[in-house]
Parts: structure tokens; C-alpha cells; sequence
């Protein structure tokens, strides 16, 4: 036997579970305050599959772009970046990639402004564009009903919490 207890022995038991059935898929919810425990899942769950049901917040947003630590940002680019991702967590982590992935090409330009935040924005549109369309057609007629649900009430009301409990009662 692999692991004694919880959480071990069950981390262990998915892991297997899926390596043995690569055709089931497991979703897990998890409220964000025990974000921090997502590494303890490690393999069953990644950062890198992470979505988030509500948006980040202009402070959040900030930390993403400067958790990095190599590059500065000015309040001003967290602002614009704030602006034009509404906080949407895909979207704020794609102009984090893309941040990175600037001033990674151009060592003589370490801080991120609001000018470069304006030059990098078609870019990011552009490849979230072609990833949520290949997305949408993967999905199965439930989780296309649960990603319009979700947007039809980010849609209606931006502000509000997106709860599992809505997406059932929408």
C-alpha cells in the first residue's frame, strides 16, 4: 500500500485511478483560501489547470504580474492590465506569460508599463481566442452548458460570485 491515512493514501488512490483510466477526468473545487494547499495535490492537480470561478482582484493582479520577482510594474500596468482583463483569471495569467516572456527577449527593458501593456494586449487576445475555441469544441454538451452558464451570468452581472450553486440554479 502506498500512503497511510488521508490525504496520502487518497492522493495515491486518484493518481492511480487515472493512470489506469486516462478517459476519466476528475474536477475538484476548492475555496480560495486553501489555494495554497494546491501543491499538496501534486500530480492529481496543477496550477497550470487552474480555473478560477471569480475574478482576481486589482491587488491579486499585481502579485501575479510581480511574483516573478525579475522585472518591475509599475502600478500603472497593473492598473491597464486590471482593465483590460476585468481580473479574468485565464486571461491575467496569459499577460503574466507574456510579461515574462517580453522582458525575457529584451534584457535592456525591465519594467513593465503601461505602453508595453497596450502593445501586448493583441497578442494575448489573439492566443486566448484560438485556445477557448479549441476548448469549446472538445467539450462535452455539459460542460458547454456549465462555460455558458458562466458566461451568460459574468455577462449579466460582472461583480457577482460565480458559485457552483448558481451555475445549477442558472
Amino acid at each position: 500500500e502506498k500512503g497511510e491515512g488521508w490525504p496520502g493514501a487518497t492522493f495515491d488512490f486518484f493518481n492511480d485511478l487515472l493512470q489506469q483510466n486516462p478517459q476519466l477526468k476528475i474536477l475538484l473545487t476548492l475555496p480560495v483560501e486553501r489555494e495554497g494547499d494546491l501543491a499538496r495535490l501534486h500530480p492529481l492537480a496543477s496550477p497550470a489547470n487552474l480555473l478560477r470561478l471569480m475574478n482576481l482582484s486589482a491587488d491579486a493582479t499585481g502579485w501575479l504580474l510581480r511574483h516573478p520577482g525579475l522585472y518591475a510594474v509599475t502600478e500603472e500596468a497593473v492598473t491597464a492590465v486590471h482593465r483590460a482583463t476585468g481580473g479574468h483569471p485565464q486571461l491575467l495569467q496569459r499577460f503574466a506569460y507574456h510579461v515574462y516572456q517580453y522582458h525575457a527577449t529584451h534584457p535592456d527593458s525591465m519594467t513593465t508599463t503601461p505602453e508595453l501593456v497596450r502593445t501586448l494586449l493583441p497578442g494575448v487576445y489573439n492566443s486566448s481566442a484560438e485556445e477557448l475555441a479549441s476548448l469549446w469544441a472538445a467539450s462535452t454538451d455539459t460542460e458547454q452548458l456549465v462555460l455558458l452558464a458562466a458566461s451568460r451570468m459574468r455577462y449579466e452581472d460582472p461583480l457577482k460570485t460565480i458559485t457552483p450553486e448558481a451555475i445549477s440554479d442558472w
